[in-house]
């Protein structure tokens, strides 16, 4: 199985295995009596998890009143120093096909059957035969998003003489809190139809209120300080569903997202467990079995796993999938497509190789 490959994602400084968007994954569909000897050659899947992070980025700026926030306005919880952190908000995960390195057959068809199309992904999987359109779905998307910009705190207007007059921080602070509760009281007025001016409609009542927010909102951040996030989602694809538990990734509070090996970063830890498991043939019966493979197309009949995607000792992430390295092949009977009269219709699993429908057209 492939293994997923890496990327420098720059907005983390650090190495993530980052799947972008592909939106509708194209399919081409092979007419068998154009291809040589009516002969077509495909990959079954083996089963891959991915992983989806969404991750928050945090940066914190105190303001010049810090100090007085619980003095003045009652804050306990301002700001008090500079912070630029990450926040690992949660995951999920899914499950995708990758070409298996030895399920690859070909097949030979026979000009009298009715199996004349097949369908397969750019990387060779089977996913249909006589299918009239396969869609293949593309994985989630990544999207990082760049945090506001600085200066994120908002310009003080219509200040009164006494605050440009102000020598100490003290003073400035205490003439602020003043100014914000004089807002707060203006707006009052403004909105129970108290105010000494008029409004000519809801409209400038509206814009009067909103001014008002602005004002106090710039004066209140000086006191709890100035918070910008950016939330951010990273698709890790690829990810083999080994038996056991494995490191996928890490996060540090200080880097984001990290590349599994880099130790800044505490682990992310993926359990896989094998619920259903096709027994192991002896000698014989798997000499039997390849001889039946060998007439006809093969197609998976997947176990099951069940995952938890855990971080610092806390689950995040549990389900249970078919996987297909954990099941076993079959061939379909050559009777589907002897019938004249019809056309049999099968669309296969993209992510396990198994029959999703079986019809006629």
């Amino acid at each position: 199985m492939k293994r997923y490959s890496i990327l420098l994602a720059a907005s983390l400084l650090a190495l993530l295995w980052v799947h972008p968007a592909t939106g509708q994954v194209r399919t081409e569909r092979f007419d068998i009596s154009a291809m040589a000897d009516n002969t077509v050659t495909y990959t079954l899947p083996e089963t891959a998890l991915y992983a989806v992070f969404g991750v928050e980025e945090r940066h914190e700026e105190p303001g010049e009143f810090a100090l007085y926030a619980m003095r003045y306005l009652g804050v306990k919880d301002a700001v008090m120093k500079e912070k630029h952190t990450f926040v690992l908000r949660n995951i999920t995960a899914g499950t995708h096909g990758v070409p298996s390195d030895t399920l690859k057959f070909s097949t030979r068809f026979s000009r009298r059957n009715t199996g004349t199309n097949v369908t397969l992904s750019p990387d060779g999987i089977l996913l249909g035969i006589n299918a009239p359109t396969v869609v293949l779905p593309a994985l989630p998307e990544s999207k990082i998003s760049k945090l506001p910009a600085d200066g994120a705190f908002e310009a003080l207007t219509g200040m009164p003489r006494e605050y440009v007059q102000a020598t100490t921080v003290a003073k400035k602070a205490q003439i602020a809190a003043d100014e914000i509760f004089r807002l707060r009281d203006s707006r009052t007025a403004v909105i129970s139809g108290q105010s000494e001016q008029p409004f000519v409609d809801g409209e400038a009542m509206k814009v009067a209120v909103s001014g008002l927010d602005k004002a106090e909102r710039a004066l209140t951040e000086r006191f709890t300080g100035s918070v910008r996030t950016a939330e951010q989602t990273f698709v890790l694809s690829g990810i083999p569903l080994a038996r056991g538990e494995e490191i996928i990734a890490r996060f540090s509070e200080q880097y984001g997202l990290l590349d599994k090996g880099d130790l800044r970063g505490s682990p992310v830890y993926l359990t896989v467990k094998v619920t259903e498991q096709s027994p192991v043939l002896d000698e014989k019966d798997r000499r039997k079995k390849e001889r039946q493979l060998s007439r006809g197309i093969v197609y998976t009949m997947p176990g099951r796993v069940s995952v938890e995607i855990s971080y610092e000792g806390k689950v995040l992430f549990r389900s249970d999938y078919p996987a297909a390295q954990y099941g076993h092949q079959e061939a379909l009977e050559e009777v589907l497509f002897t019938d004249r009269d019809k056309m049999t219709e099968i669309i296969f699993d993209p992510a396990t190789g198994g029959i999703l429908k079986i019809g006629t057209l």
